[in-house]
Order: structure tokens, then C-alpha cells, then sequence
């Protein structure tokens, strides 16, 4: 069984934020499984709906800028879960307009079929601006 610590998570975040600019759905779905309880802006998402919000997202995406603040990171080792909360800041062309939208994202992971997978994921919007 996979164990779960702070490198782990840290490059779990990292790859996960370079699949959303490279608009790598099957990167992005990597560590998500179908009992991973997605809530986006407050709403409870299924695997499929978010894999239908994925590809909605990158058919309108032209380009991304995607920077990501580690804002804490908790590594329960009896359990072998960890919760990051991060910040990110997103600035995208899409639909022919650039929009700066900034987040703040909580993600608990855990062991899932012998694999590290998302537990719980809650995006929330902090504020969202039309650049250009």
C-alpha cells in the first residue's frame, strides 16, 4: 500500500496543475475515483458530471496560467491521509476573452484500490475578473 507523506502530495499537485494547463484530462482524472466526493462553487459533482465540466472546460480553454500557493498541508501518518489546502490563480484565455478567476481548494487524499486517489475535493471561488 502506498504511503502517504508530504513529497507525495506535493507532486501529486504539481502534475495535477500542469495537466490542467495542458489540458490533460486523463492526468487531471488520475487521481480522482468514482466515490471521490467532488464539490465545485458549493455543489456536490459525480465522477461523471466532472468528467463532463473537464471537457466543456478545455473545449472553451485556448490557454492557461495556473499558479498554485500551497496554503497548509496536513499528513495524518495513522490514517495515511493528507489534506492540502491551496490558492491558485488561474488567468485564461477562453471564448476569445481572458479571465483571471483565483480559488481556494481543499483536497483530502487517501489510499483507494491500493492506489492514492482524491477522498474529498471543495473548490471554491474567491473572486473572478474579465481581463481582456
Amino acid at each position: 500500500m502506498p504511503v502517504i507523506d508530504k513529497d507525495v502530495i506535493e507532486r501529486i499537485s504539481r502534475e495535477t496543475e500542469a495537466a490542467l494547463v495542458n489540458k490533460d484530462e486523463a492526468g487531471l482524472l488520475k487521481y480522482i475515483h468514482p466515490t471521490s466526493c467532488i464539490t465545485i462553487q458549493g455543489k456536490r459533482v459525480t465522477y461523471d458530471e466532472y468528467r463532463g465540466l473537464l471537457k466543456m472546460t478545455f473545449q472553451a480553454l485556448e490557454t492557461a496560467d495556473v499558479n498554485s500557493e500551497q496554503v497548509s498541508l496536513f499528513v495524518d501518518h495513522d490514517r495515511n491521509i493528507a489534506t492540502l489546502e491551496t490558492k491558485t490563480v488561474a488567468i485564461m484565455r477562453m471564448m476569445g476573452m481572458t479571465v483571471k478567476d483565483t480559488s481556494l481548494n481543499r483536497t483530502t487524499y487517501g489510499v483507494i484500490d491500493g492506489e492514492v486517489k482524491v477522498i474529498e475535493s471543495e473548490d471554491t471561488a474567491i473572486s473572478s475578473e474579465v481581463l481582456e
